[in-house]
This record gives C-alpha cells, sequence and structure tokens, in this order.
C-alpha cells in the first residue's frame, strides 16, 4: 500500500516506485523528490522488517555510498570557513595519519580517491571490524598507500568514510555526529540525518532484508568455468572509462567476513 503525497505532474514517478516494491515478500522503501523548492513527491510503502511491520513516514533507512556526499559536504564546509585547505598534507590536521608513507598526501587526494587506501581485505582481518569507529581510524592511520598518491584513481567504496570522516573530526575537533548535525541537519531542519544513529531513534530503523542464500549441494562433477555477464562487463567497462582498475575497486569493496556480517546490529 502506498502512502503520501505526490503532485499530479509526478504520478509517473510514483508509479515507477510502486514497481519497485514487493508484493509477494516483505521489503519497503521511501521516496522524496523537491523540484525547484517544492517537494513534489514524498512517497512510502511496504515493509521495514520480514514480520511485516508497515513502512512509516517517519521510518529511518541505512544509508550506503550517499553518505559519502554528506562527509565531503561537511568538508567543504569546513573549507569554506577557512579551517582546512585543499591542498594541504592530511597530517598537517591529524597527525598520525603520516604513518607508513602517507605524509604527502593531500586533502585533496582523499576527496578524489586518489589516496591508493581502498584495499579493505588487507587492511582488516574481518567485516566485524568495521562496527568499531575509533578502531577503523587507527587502522586509517596505519594504513600504507598501494600506488603513488595522486597518480592513479581507485573507488575507496569503504574506506572513505574513515578516511575523510576521521579528517572531519580532526579539523573540526568534535565528533562527526555533532558536526553533521551543527551543520547540515539542524540548519536543513532534517529529521532523520544521522552518522551512528542514537540509541533512542534505533526503534524507527527499518531492517536491512538480506535475501536467504541457498546451501551449495556438493558435486563431483567438474563445472565448466563460468562466463562473464554481459552486466560485469558494462560495469567493468565503466569503472575503466572513468580511471578505475575493476580488480583493485572490487578488493576495495568486500571485506573478509561479509558473508556473516550483520548490517542490522544495533552498534551500526
Amino acid at each position: 500500500m502506498l502512502e503520501g503525497h505526490v503532485h499530479p505532474d509526478f504520478r509517473k514517478v510514483a508509479e515507477v516506485f510502486v514497481q519497485q516494491l514487493p508484493h509477494k515478500a516483505p521489503g519497503g522503501a521511501a521516496l522524496c523528490v523537491y523540484h525547484r523548492g517544492e517537494r513534489v513527491v514524498d512517497i512510502w510503502g511496504g515493509t521495514r522488517d520480514r514480520e511485516g511491520t508497515p513502512w512509516q513516514a517517519d521510518t529511518l533507512s541505512l544509508s550506503f555510498s550517499t553518505t559519502k556526499g554528506i562527509v565531503s559536504t561537511l568538508l567543504h564546509i569546513l573549507a569554506d570557513q577557512g579551517l582546512v585547505d585543499y591542498n594541504a598534507p592530511v597530517a598537517e590536521y591529524w597527525p598520525a595519519f603520516a604513518q607508513n608513507g602517507k605524509g604527502h598526501i593531500t586533502v585533496r587526494h582523499l576527496l578524489c580517491h586518489e589516496a591508493g587506501l581502498y584495499p579493505i581485505r588487507s587492511l582488516i582481518k574481518d567485516a566485524s571490524e568495521m562496527r568499531d569507529w575509533a578502531h577503523m581510524l587507527e587502522v586509517m592511520e596505519q594504513s600504507a598507500p598501494i600506488h603513488t598518491p595522486g597518480k592513479r584513481n581507485g573507488y575507496h567504496a569503504l574506506t572513505y568514510g574513515w578516511l575523510v570522516g576521521g579528517l572531519v573530526e580532526k579539523v573540526a575537533g568534535k565528533p562527526l555526529a555533532k558536526v553533521l548535525k551543527k551543520e547540515l541537519a539542524d540548519p536543513l531542519q532534517l529529521d532523520g540525518c544521522f552518522i551512528g544513529v542514537p540509541k533512542k531513534e534505533v526503534e524507527r530503523c527499518a531492517k536491512l532484508i538480506v535475501p536467504e542464500r541457498k546451501p551449495r549441494q556438493p558435486s563431483a562433477e567438474k563445472r565448466a568455468p563460468k562466463k562473464i555477464s554481459l552486466t560485469q562487463r558494462v560495469i567493468e567497462g565503466g569503472l575503466r572509462a572513468t580511471g578505475f582498475e575493476p580488480n583493485t575497486t572490487l578488493e576495495g569493496m568486500v571485506p573478509r567476513g561479509m558473508a556473516h556480517f550483520d548490517w542490522n546490529a544495533p552498534e551500526l
């Protein structure tokens, strides 16, 4: 069931949105669109967990790479305030970051995915470590670039948040959550924009519903090599066209232990 408001000129958007909602399985979503300052779409539907709890207007959902835009915006705000220089070494604001040959990595290198600090698989032993913010900042401090910073790009799929978010904390002198609240959430009157959900708001969160994996059946037959799909070829081609290497990019996206990682853990 779809709830909310849609401007008549944007009914097609709502129709497409409804098509994306699961109809015979749990799951839900919300969509809000502003056009020239006017809220023209504000809709939600489906369920927020496997138990069938209806998605509400104030339901919070887990955000992934869109967080990169938030932390980078916070850093830009600090730059506008004259607190950080894009061309300055990160270590100027975060001294411990200079370890293992990172003394010349600049703020610009971090923002542009040019620091060479993306291979998460070699930085941590298990995905569960990602739940500990302070620990991951130490991991970033102890990391070493895998290529000369500024000479290549590599998508910092997971490390971007700790690198740029950690820098925001060092520059502002306060926790990232407080910087977000002061510089973005409060001024824009955003209800539900958090990096680190407060305990009192956890009950509003939708649960990420991960499809259950079917156990693999042992087979004595030798399987033929798996063919590369058209989708995979398109993705790899797109990555190369934008200066990213597919192999190293994937290495930066899937840490060990992801198969057992719980995205719905309260500490996230």
